[in-house]
């Protein structure tokens, strides 16, 4: 396998992955939001420590709103991170290698940028927003499971999930926010 296909195959899980994880952080702090006081940044600023961003959000929104977290994670593109960001990236990756994967799969993620690029998305309610995301993302991971064949291929695929799926959990044990117990108890 060339060094090349295996580290876009690496980098479109590890980035699909990131944006699912950020999806379900945003979520759960959405809930979480509701048992605080109204404009409280107590669930939302553990989400920028857990995504290893802080320097970059308080130097881009020095406010710190609620509003200023969810679309510094979910939209905002001088975000490396964000999930848009993350979808756009993962498939610029999955284009270079498109004669390696399966069609399925460049469908899928080809699909979820498009649909983040429609002003028609972005007007639902963000709890659905963030679901869809999800929702497309895991659909990746059983189509890649389900065409891929089961060679290296493969293999540095599930590589780049699990080590990005390992530094999220690593970093949100280290820091103890508030958001790991919830986040891992909707698992």
């Amino acid at each position: 396998m060339l060094s090349r296909v295996a580290d876009s195959l690496y980098w479109i899980n590890r980035y699909l992955e990131r944006a699912e994880n950020i999806s379900r952080f945003v979520e759960v702090s959405e809930a979480m939001a509701l048992d605080c006081p109204p404009g409280s940044a107590e669930p939302w600023l553990p989400l920028i420590d857990a995504s290893g961003d802080r320097e970059l959000f308080d130097r881009l929104c020095p406010q710190g709103t609620p509003e200023d977290v969810v679309q510094f994670l979910v939209r905002d593109e001088r975000n490396p991170s964000s999930v848009v960001n993350c979808i756009a990236v993962a498939r610029e990756n999955a284009r270079q290698i498109r004669d390696v994967i399966t069609t399925e799969m460049w469908e899928q993620i080809n699909a979820v940028y498009w649909a983040l690029q429609e002003d028609s998305f972005w007007e639902q309610p963000p709890q659905e927003q963030l679901r869809e995301i999800r929702r497309a993302c895991q659909l990746f991971y059983g189509i890649t499971d389900a065409t891929l064949s089961r060679d290296l291929s493969w293999q540095f695929s599930r590589l780049g999930r699990l080590l990005e799926r390992d530094r999220k959990s690593t970093r949100l044990n280290s820091s103890h926010t508030v958001i790991s117990y919830a986040v891992f108890c909707l698992k």
